[in-house]
C-alpha cells in the first residue's frame, strides 16, 4: 500500500447550540448598593450604568464592565439590589518571622482608592510586632479599620465600618507567609433573590 493509498477525507460540520430557555445566559449582579432605588434594573452597556449614577469605581460598574468586555459579550445585564449589606472582616496572620524579609500588599477601598503596605521584619521579631506594625501603618485607610487580635497578639483584622462597603487587597505575601482567613458575615441573600424573581423570572 503506498503512501497515497493511506490519506483519508474527514468531513467535520460544525452545528450551534441554540438556549433552550428565554433570557438563559443574561447575567444578574446581586450587590448591595445605595446608588438607585431599583431594586432590578437592566442595562445594556457600561454606559448605561454610568447614565444611572454608578461612578466608574463602583464595584457594581466594575463587574459589568468586566461582562461586557467578554467576546462574545452578552446583550444585557440585570442588576439586583441587595438590601442587606455584608461587613467585610478579614483576619491576617503574620508567619514568617525572618529578618529582613518584607511584608507588601495593597488595600483598595470601595471607591477604588489604593493604599502600598510595605514592612520589614526587624531584629527580635513575633507575630504580635509584626501585626501591631503593620496595624499601624494601616491606621490611615479610609472607611476600613485595622485592629490587633488576641491578648497577647495572635493576628490583625481589617474591617469595613459601612455594611456594603466591601474592600479589596491585592498583591498579598505567600500563604504560608501571611494568612488571611474571610471572617465576614453573610447577611443572606435568600430573601434579596426570591424578591427579584417575583419581579422577573
Amino acid at each position: 500500500m503506498s503512501l497515497l493509498d493511506s490519506v483519508v477525507t474527514v468531513n467535520i460540520t460544525k452545528t450551534s447550540a441554540t438556549t433552550q430557555r428565554v433570557g438563559f445566559g443574561v447575567p444578574l449582579l446581586m450587590a448591595y448598593h445605595t446608588v438607585t432605588s431599583k431594586h432590578l434594573a437592566e442595562y445594556g452597556s457600561p454606559q448605561s450604568l454610568v447614565d444611572d449614577g454608578f461612578p466608574l469605581t463602583h464595584p457594581v460598574y466594575l463587574m459589568a464592565q468586566a461582562i461586557f468586555s467578554q467576546n462574545p459579550a452578552p446583550p444585557k445585564i440585570y442588576v439586583g439590589k441587595r438590601f442587606n449589606g455584608t461587613t467585610m472582616v478579614l483576619q491576617f496572620i503574620p508567619r514568617n518571622l525572618t529578618v529582613g524579609f518584607t511584608y507588601t500588599f495593597t488595600v483598595i477601598d470601595y471607591l477604588g482608592h489604593q493604599t502600598a503596605i510595605s514592612y520589614t521584619v526587624p531584629s527580635s521579631p513575633s507575630v504580635a510586632s509584626i501585626s501591631t506594625a503593620l496595624v499601624a501603618l494601616l491606621g490611615g485607610l479610609t472607611d476600613i479599620t485595622a485592629a490587633t487580635v488576641g491578648s497577647p497578639v495572635t493576628s490583625f483584622t481589617l474591617t469595613s465600618t459601612a455594611a456594603g462597603n466591601l474592600f479589596n487587597v491585592a498583591g498579598l505575601p505567600n500563604p504560608d507567609d501571611l494568612h488571611v482567613f474571610n471572617a465576614s458575615t453573610d447577611p443572606g441573600i435568600a430573601a434579596d433573590l426570591a424578591a427579584d424573581y417575583a419581579l422577573d423570572s
